[in-house]
């Protein structure tokens, strides 16, 4: 039976009868459900919590329009929206029924959804080690302090209060924790973080291309701004997004229309970082930053780090690549450029691993069939895998029924950094998964990294203070 809130065309005008605190306050008390699980890692119970991307897209659309009446908003009532929006993604593939959209809707889900699903704790630890790095060639200290006026720290300290604040459960209390924490304590990050209302409603506009069918897919205001200020009241209705709001969407904003900082964060400074993770995880025999060497006439360099394990040798070659923001829009064209883009990372690095004996800096004979390569990336656009592979053998001139062909497949992959520090904190070489992935054949799948040493001993609580250009920093606990 049709509820009142099942036609997800009509929401906009339904959800106008409720007013918009109580609006807020619902998504608030949902999203600190997830928040409060995935704090305690209870994964068991995730299972039963709202899931995070539809509560963005339910965001967006009680950001929308202006409220004329006085309705009550009934957990039926939040339950029947929920669905409907929940559902509304497998309505929209229905309406097109075919294979090459479905596979273009799965990737901008994965855009949505997997992101969320990474630890809190290795993100916060990567952009305060990023937005504090200094060296002769880049400041990333001045120039965060320059754009944002207040220390990382203090954003560090409001994600971690809400985090803690998720677990008060007196709703009273809570209510006057949270007017004074965004009203007083926290006015700072606020005046950062914060939004008005009108400015959102822009916002789901320019992204969504004013069609709300794209709400699913589209990027959501909601990532870069946690406080939302309507008639002099602020509300936060997605504390699960704080640590997004905190660190990538602070790198966007930071590099925003200026590619020459964000060209050179890009290769001076995640490259550094890189480099950071696998010498100081203590998990290779022997480890080498980029070396120059000749080809001829032409002097060329090597990947940016030369790992070995035994008599394996891993090849990391870091590429400051994030999706194409159109590509959340489905269109076709900007996908491509993204396949066409990762493809060429795949290419340069198959031809930089075929020259591996040109600058191997190790006293053992390169082989072959022990030389892996990773292109290491800022972010994944889970665009398909068989095509990167496919316009990389391309470009290189090789057949897809070659050796060549099935050697490029088996021995490089794409990883997220996310994917380097998820093995790398805890001590754990990558090679482990680089042989599952070949022995099992599943070269076009994204890869489940594992790492070797499930001991919580990470590089931050062995050594401090490592890199000679790093402030020192607290330890990480709990990983």
């Amino acid at each position: 039976m049709s509820g009142k809130y099942s036609d997800y065309s009509k929401l906009p005008l339904m959800l106008k009868r409720i007013p918009f605190e109580t609006k807020m306050a619902t998504l608030f008390l949902n999203s600190e459900a997830v928040n409060k699980a995935w704090i305690m890692h209870a994964h068991e119970e995730m299972s039963t919590k709202p899931l995070p991307p539809v509560l963005e897209q339910i965001c967006m659309l009680f950001v929308d329009g202006n409220e004329y009446g006085n309705d009550m908003l009934t957990s039926a009532d939040f339950a029947e929206i929920y669905n409907t929006v929940h559902d509304q993604t497998s309505d929209y593939l229905r309406t097109h029924n075919n294979n090459h959209f479905a596979q273009i809707v799965l990737q901008e889900l994965g855009l949505t959804q997997f992101p969320l699903q990474q630890q809190h704790e290795i993100l916060r630890f990567r952009y305060a080690w990023l937005f504090s790095y200094h060296s002769e060639k880049i400041d990333m200290r001045k120039t965060y302090i320059e754009k944002f006026k207040i220390p990382y720290e203090r954003f560090e300290m409001f994600a971690y209060v809400f985090d803690v604040f998720s677990l008060i459960t007196d709703s009273q209390v809570k209510s006057m924790v949270y007017s004074y924490l965004l009203n007083i304590f926290f006015a700072d990050c606020v005046s950062i973080l914060k939004i008005t209302r009108e400015e959102y409603q822009k916002l789901n506009e320019e992204y969504s291309k004013n069609d709300i069918q794209n709400y699913a897919y589209c990027i959501r205001p909601s990532y870069t701004y946690a406080v939302i200020e309507w008639r002099g009241k602020k509300f936060l209705p997605l504390p699960h997004l704080i640590t997004k709001n905190i660190t990538s969407s602070f790198m966007y904003r930071l590099t925003e229309e200026n590619n020459d900082l964000r060209g050179d964060i890009g290769k001076y400074v995640y490259e550094e970082y890189l480099y950071f993770l696998l010498n100081e995880s203590g998990s290779y025999s022997e480890i080498h930053r980029e070396i120059e060497y000749r080809k001829g006439t032409n002097r060329l360099t090597s990947p940016d780090v030369i790992a070995r394990v035994g008599n394996n040798v891993i090849l990391f070659e870091s590429k400051s690549t994030v999706p194409r923001s159109a590509i959340r829009l489905l269109a076709d064209t900007d996908i491509e450029k993204q396949v066409d883009l990762l493809s060429e990372h795949i290419k340069q690095l198959y031809s930089r691993m075929q020259e591996f004996d040109l600058y191997n800096p190790f006293k053992m004979k390169g082989q072959i069939d022990k030389l892996w390569g990773i292109v290491v990336i800022q972010e994944d656009s889970y665009t398909n895998r068989e095509k990167m592979y496919l316009m990389a053998a391309k470009k290189l001139g090789i057949s897809r029924d070659s050796y060549e062909f099935e050697w490029m497949v088996k021995h490089i992959r794409l990883a997220e950094i996310y994917d380097i520090e998820r093995v790398h904190l805890f001590s754990g070489s990558i090679l482990d998964s680089l042989l599952d992935i070949s022995n099992e054949n599943s070269f076009f799948d994204f890869n489940t990294w594992k790492a070797t040493n499930s001991s919580p001993v990470s590089v931050y609580r062995r050594r401090q203070g490592i890199s000679r250009s790093q402030p020192k920093r607290q330890a990480i606990s709990n990983i």
